[in-house]
């Protein structure tokens, strides 16, 4: 299909069906539905590099995507996937790029691996002895931590607690099952999207962006890695 294909079906210009997907110039509502529904019922999609030229945009997001050893990848996937699907009802393309250290190189507290877990652990007990509660944001530590608890006689959840931010999924797959924070995968893709496109438009019309600080209420559920410390019979 092409957009003149799209401007015949619709009785419009093809000048007409080009500010529709642009944006560039105001199109009357009705004459907006029209086309948009024409869009969608031919299954037009633009050529990215015919409309990179003639808009001098490429409509293309990169996505930075940590994929570390110490990543738990489904998680970044899923968040890239609401990305890509929001970008797509936009009309932009999602260019994924792979960064180990992030933009600034930022410093991470544990790698993930059972080494650098029980170093972790290590640093904590030392400083803190009378540590009980623990809360974990880097998956792959989970295993190696619940392991290195129970080896020292922390046992979950009687001697000590563990929170996981993590999927609900993966929770459910550690003995015992972990309490965890969740996040709104598909509401972060999409916001996030959302926010980069709306700067898009407002640098084009020489005007300053509405930032809006979104705040995505996570979800707590409680399982069986939490719970009131027993202490040990004194006799």
């Amino acid at each position: 299909m092409t957009i003149r294909d799209v401007a015949r079906a619709a009785g419009v210009s093809t000048s007409t069906v080009s500010y529709v997907l642009s944006g560039k110039r105001p199109v009357s509502a009705e004459t907006r539905r029209r086309v948009e529904h024409f869009v969608a019922e031919l299954g037009y999609h633009p050529h990215a590099g015919a409309r990179a030229l003639a808009s001098k945009r490429s409509h293309i997001i990169a996505l930075v995507v940590p994929l570390r050893t110490d990543v738990y990848v489904p998680v970044m996937m899923e968040i890239a996937t609401y990305v890509t699907m929001t970008a797509r009802k936009h009309g932009y393309d999602v260019l994924l790029i792979t960064n180990d250290e992030g933009p600034d190189g930022i410093r991470r507290s544990c790698e993930g691996t059972y080494e650098s877990t029980a170093g972790a652990l290590g640093h904590i007990l030392s400083d803190r002895p009378g540590t009980t509660g623990f809360v974990v944001q880097n998956e792959r530590a989970l295993g190696p931590l619940l392991h290195l608890l129970r080896t020292r006689g922390r046992i979950v959840p009687d001697k000590a607690s563990v929170i996981a931010l993590c999927p609900e999924r993966l929770a459910d797959q550690y003995a015992p099952a972990l309490t965890a924070v969740t996040g709104a995968a598909k509401e972060l893709g999409r916001i996030a999207v959302e926010q980069v496109i709306s700067r898009i438009f407002a640098s084009g019309r020489d005007r300053r962006p509405d930032d809006e600080l979104v705040l995505l209420a996570p979800t707590l559920t409680v399982r069986e890695s939490t719970g009131p410390v027993r202490l040990s019979d004194p006799s």
